[in-house]
């Protein structure tokens, strides 16, 4: 499955929730690393996508929310965990092998 947002666009943009760190320490062997790490943050599934992953789905903010995640405090972010509105979402291609979107052309699959 392949998941869109609705808007005036066609084919809007959206962001996915997500944090990282950055981190030093040890690594694996006992090497000493810097690195970013990051995640998706997931919350429980909506209507759209509850049949294809019945136990979650990927937190989208709405692009209104965006400063919201980025700058405000812990407790105004984790109000932005939900699930994104079904009635907001289409899918935008569905079936077996399916390794790209590349823009909802047919016969696009592979």
């Amino acid at each position: 499955m392949w998941f869109g947002v609705t808007g005036d666009e066609a084919r809007p943009p959206f962001a996915l929730a997500g944090i990282w760190r950055a981190y030093r320490g040890n690594y694996g062997a006992g090497d000493v690393r810097e690195m970013i790490t990051s995640s998706m943050v997931t919350t429980t599934p909506n209507a759209l996508t509850k049949e294809t992953h019945p136990d979650r789905m990927p937190a989208i903010l709405a692009p209104e929310d965006y400063a919201q995640w980025l700058t405000g405090s812990p407790e105004e972010a984790f109000d932005l965990i939900k699930p994104y509105p079904a009635e907001r979402m289409v899918i935008r291609q569905q079936g077996e092998g399916l390794k790209s979107d590349r823009g909802g052309l047919e016969g696009s699959g592979s």
